[in-house]
């Protein structure tokens, strides 16, 4: 496997604009995390709250990343919540200008993380805004039940990114953006016996519907913080988190990892068997953050807790991070 050299960075600001709950109050981390109401009344001095300035959680995920490389600051949209107009409202209630975005990482096919893509499109602005995908990402999806297939009607096509202004850039393999400080992931490798994907979910190829658990296209994305190490985010984990970490640790050269943050989708009777291998195996990682959200699920979130006390933050929308090298 081809090892990477990412250009380090200096810091690290991640907006949360979608997530599948909102708590506006509850604190943790003086200094590198801020609850959504901290953020409005401390760092942005807001005198004024009504219900229009709270940001509408929904089952998503998406990021504003600020990346601080020297003077250069490079900012990227890591998913695009479920909906149209959803995560494009939240940036304006949390004063951020969607149309300092540089590019956009899709990390996977599923509703919950393209299916605003095209309204932050709009809100950019901009032509040929690089949009980041997997060449499998776009395949119409389903989930099989005992009778039926559940089909995902919310279908994202190159047409349509094109249409809004954005430039599909398709690759299954990593890839650097921003001079060198991120890299995509590329396809993850899967190792672990029990981070096993999706087991009922399916694809729609050349008009057959075929089974497809393991949801090849999720890639995450990853940064080297000066001084710190290295910081992985993923947006649903069907890799599996721990493969998704050491994906990361392999192609970086690195054992160090300062944080991993995202979804890890540990929620639901399907995945609750995982929730304590991964804690096991998380704790041979030894990351200095845990930081969940989005499909991770309460149980995993309790047992990650118990396990790495401070160091497991759960996130929620509006919440917002700084990490300094």
């Amino acid at each position: 496997m081809k090892n990477f050299k990412l250009n380090e960075v200096d810091a690290l600001e991640v907006f949360v604009l979608m997530d599948n709950i909102s708590d506006a109050f509850t604190s943790s981390h003086e200094g590198m995390r801020w609850n959504e109401s901290q953020y409005r009344h401390g760092v942005r001095k807001k005198e004024t709250v009504c219900g229009a300035d709270l940001c509408r959680a929904c089952n998503g995920l998406s990021l504003f990343i600020k990346i601080h490389h020297n003077s250069k600051i490079y900012t990227l949209l890591f998913d695009a919540g479920p909906d149209e107009g959803l995560v494009v409202d939240n940036a304006k209630r949390m004063g951020l200008d969607l149309t300092t975005v540089d590019a956009i990482v899709i990390s996977h096919g599923h509703f919950d993380h393209f299916g605003g893509t095209l309204s932050v499109l709009d809100a950019i602005s901009k032509k040929d805004l690089p949009v980041y995908i997997h060449p499998e990402l776009l395949f119409p999806r389903g989930f099989k039940t005992k009778d039926s297939i559940i089909k995902d009607t919310n279908n994202l096509t190159i047409a349509k990114i094109e249409a809004h202004g954005g430039k599909v850039i398709e690759d299954k393999n990593p890839l650097k953006l921003f001079n060198g400080t991120l890299l995509i992931s590329g396809e993850v490798p899967r190792h672990t016996a029990y981070e096993t994907g999706f087991p009922n979910e399916c694809r729609l190829n050349q008009d057959k519907w075929e089974a497809s658990p393991e949801i090849i296209d999720e890639r995450t994305i990853m940064l080297n913080l000066k001084n710190k190490g290295i910081c992985v985010f993923t947006g649903c984990g069907h890799t599996g988190v721990v493969n998704a970490i050491e994906h990361a640790k392999q192609l970086l050269s690195s054992n160090k990892v300062h944080f991993v943050m995202g979804g890890f989708h540990l929620a639901g009777p399907t995945f609750v068997p995982r929730v304590n291998p991964t804690v096991t195996d998380l704790k041979k990682i030894n990351p200095d953050y845990i930081i969940t959200g989005h499909c991770t699920g309460r149980v995993a979130q309790t047992e990650l807790t118990n396990a790495f006390s401070d160091r497991h933050i759960p996130y929620a929308v509006g919440t917002v991070f700084k990490f300094i090298s």
